[in-house]
Formats: C-alpha cells, structure tokens, sequence
C-alpha cells in the first residue's frame, strides 16, 4: 500500500466539478444534512460552501494519512505544515493529476482515489463518518450515472 499527495488544485477541481453539477449537488448531502436542510433552507452560495469545505478536509485528510504514512518526509522535528484548500484552487476546466474532470468515470476514479488515499497504510483514517457518508453518497450516484448511460 502506498499513500499519494494530492495537490490542492486537484481537490479543488473536483469541488468546482461537484458544486457546479446538479446530480451531484443533490447527491452530496449526508442524512443529517438532508434533515438541517428540511428545517432551515440553505441558499445555493452555502450549499457550495458546504460542498468547498467539505473538500478542504479531504485535502487535510489526505495529507494527514500522507504525513502519517511517511513521517520521513517530515521536517527533522517530526513537524509538517497542514495546507488548506483556497478558493482560488476551486476553478473551472481544472483538471485532476493532469486529466480534464470531464465524465462521471473520470470523476468517479478521482474521488475512488482519494477515498483509498485517506486511509494511512496502518488503517487509520483521519476523515469524520459523516464526510466518508457523503463521499459515498458522490461515488455511489457517479457509479449509478455511469451504469445507466451504458445501457
């Protein structure tokens, strides 16, 4: 098992990708999401927030299992310096690992990446059960799409 390091552009391409999709908008939210979002509406701009900071702790999360997994590549005090997703890193026509974000396989192999790459080589996990719920929730409508449209 190995861990890769996601670079901030790549997360951010895939939030821009996820936020500007309606499918995957309405398929994003955990349960406990839906029932906030039945008792107070959310906007469209917090609806992207939301989506914006959950990526951010997938990025944080992915470095952590990363750091984790290799601690040699830490500084010489053990240390490491934890980046956070900007906005300026969530852009349209950005691209993951080099490759345009432009089917729902593409997509789909990209958040199946990451799942596996939160996951540091001892087993440990350093993403919440409500965030591993709604990245589920993305991957499994993406697996959905992509078996429909082969019919």
């Amino acid at each position: 098992m190995s861990v890769i390091l996601y670079d901030a552009k790549d997360l951010g391409a895939l939030a821009f990708n996820v936020s500007a999709n309606h499918e995957l908008r309405e398929a994003f939210p955990s349960v406990e999401d839906r029932l906030n979002e039945a008792l107070f509406k959310h906007t469209y701009d917090q609806e992207t927030n939301r989506i914006n900071c959950f990526f951010d702790r997938l990025y944080m999360a992915n470095q952590l299992a990363y750091y984790y997994t290799y601690q040699d590549e830490c500084k010489k005090d053990g240390s490491f310096t934890l980046q956070r997703l900007q906005d300026k890193d969530c852009k349209p026509f950005g691209k993951f690992r080099g490759q345009p974000l432009n089917t729902d396989k593409v997509i789909w192999e990209a958040l199946g990446s990451l799942k596996y790459n939160i996951i540091t080589n001892s087993g440990r996990s350093f993403f919440s059960a409500d965030d591993c719920e709604r990245l589920d929730n993305l991957i499994n409508r993406l697996e959905y799409n992509i078996i429909s449209r082969a019919k």
